[in-house]
C-alpha cells in the first residue's frame, strides 16, 4: 500500500506516509477562517461523546499514528491523535493543540476498514498519551 501525506504539509516533511484518509483531504472544518471555532468543534465532540473508538497505524519507516475517535454524522472523527516518529519523538493533538510544526490532529474521518488500521484498546491509547 502505498500512502502519501498532503503535498505541502508539516507531515510530508516530517512523517512520508500516512493513512489513506489523510491523503485526501476534504476538511470537515476549515482552520484557515476561525481556529477558535475548530478548537470549539473539536472540544464539544470530546466532551459529548457517550462512544468513543481507538485506532493505531504503523508505517514502513516504523511511524505510530494512534487515534481516539468519536462518532459524527455516520462517521469517526479523530479528537486526539499520537504521532510517535522512528526517533521515538511524540507529539500530541487535540482540541487544545490543534497544530504545531510537527503536524495537526486530522481533519479527515477514520475508516475502521482501511487496510492498516488496527483497533486498539482505550487503555493502549491512554498509555501513549500519558507519557
Amino acid at each position: 500500500m502505498r500512502i502519501h501525506p498532503p503535498v505541502g504539509s508539516a507531515r510530508s516533511r516530517h512523517c512520508p506516509r500516512l493513512p489513506l484518509e489523510i491523503r485526501h483531504p476534504v476538511p470537515m472544518t476549515d482552520r484557515s477562517h476561525d481556529p477558535a471555532k475548530t478548537a470549539a468543534f473539536y472540544r464539544r465532540l470530546d466532551e459529548e461523546a457517550t462512544q468513543r473508538h481507538y485506532f493505531r497505524y504503523q508505517d514502513e519507516e516504523q511511524s505510530l499514528w494512534l487515534w481516539e475517535a468519536v462518532p459524527y454524522q455516520d462517521e469517526l472523527v479523530a479528537v486526539k491523535q499520537i504521532e510517535v516518529d522512528p526517533s521515538e519523538t511524540m507529539s500530541r493533538y487535540w482540541w487544545q493543540q490543534l497544530d504545531d510544526e510537527h503536524g495537526f490532529l486530522t481533519d479527515q474521518p477514520l475508516y475502521p476498514e482501511e487496510e492498516g488500521l488496527t483497533p486498539i484498546s482505550a487503555d493502549e491509547f491512554r498509555r501513549y498519551w500519558a507519557t
